[in-house]
């Protein structure tokens, strides 16, 4: 039987007259996720962008996986900053739900998933901090791009792994290509959490919870190059593999 994975929904954006606002949708350009869930075995279920705090415990039940997907960047006011000039927009709801459905999921050991802005909620949720720009706060360091222009399934930068990492067990390399579309990254790692993967500039890549059986960020998009891309697909096969044991 299919596990159902519960993936976060986001919102859409839109210009009126030049002022970037905010739609609530659950289904914004996430068909890649979709993809990558179904061909590797699991059921697809947005959760909506709800507040309440039964209902987010209510759905936690139904899960056997979380996958924390991509959008806004994160109100840093959740990790104890103020807004750096460069912060882009933020999503509230999204914020609140992700912060709470993750904590729960936790404590349940229900495995996780986490996406680019995936990973860094993970962080921020476990008490970890973010750089709200690297191409800013990191001006002493020659960085690669990491906001790619060419399509999400063109890999367009290297990363290594740490050896003895579960995201190393799982991939079997030291050394891959990724894609990249983010400006946001994880500052200081969370307690508990290990990092598993950075860029050749030092950008965080990946961090992993040791004491769970699968809690995973990611700082590409998989969901992305998932088509042709086989570390992309082993990925996804291990969270679902995870979350039909759990």
């Amino acid at each position: 039987m299919r596990p159902i994975i519960g993936m976060t929904g986001t919102t859409a954006t839109t210009f009126d007259q030049g002022i970037t606002r905010l739609l609530p949708t659950q289904e914004v350009g996430y068909r890649t996720y979709v993809h990558a869930v179904v061909t590797s075995g699991g059921a697809p279920f947005f959760i909506p962008l709800v507040r309440e705090q039964s209902v987010i415990e209510r759905l936690i039940t139904k899960l056997d996986g979380l996958l924390l997907t991509g959008g806004a960047d994160i109100n840093p006011l959740y990790f104890h900053s103020e807004p750096h000039p460069n912060l882009g927009l933020i999503d509230q709801e999204k914020d609140e739900l992700e912060l709470r459905i993750t904590k729960l999921a936790l404590e349940a050991d229900i495995p996780i998933l986490g996406i680019c802005r995936g990973i860094q909620v993970l962080n921020v949720a476990n008490g970890g901090t973010l750089y709200q720009d690297i191409f800013s706060e990191i001006p002493t360091a020659p960085l690669l791009k990491h906001r790619q222009q060419a399509p999400m399934t063109t890999l367009t930068h290297s990363m290594k792994i740490e050896p003895g990492t579960h995201l190393h067990e799982m991939l079997q390399q030291t050394a891959i290509l990724v894609n990249s579309h983010h400006h946001q990254a994880v500052k200081d790692v969370a307690p508990d959490f290990r990092i598993t993967a950075r860029a050749t500039d030092g950008i965080i890549e990946g961090i992993e919870l040791p004491s769970r059986k699968f809690v995973v960020g990611v700082q590409w998009h998989p969901e992305g190059s998932f088509q042709e891309d086989t570390y992309a697909q082993r990925l996804f096969q291990a969270f679902i593999q995870a979350a039909t044991a759990s």
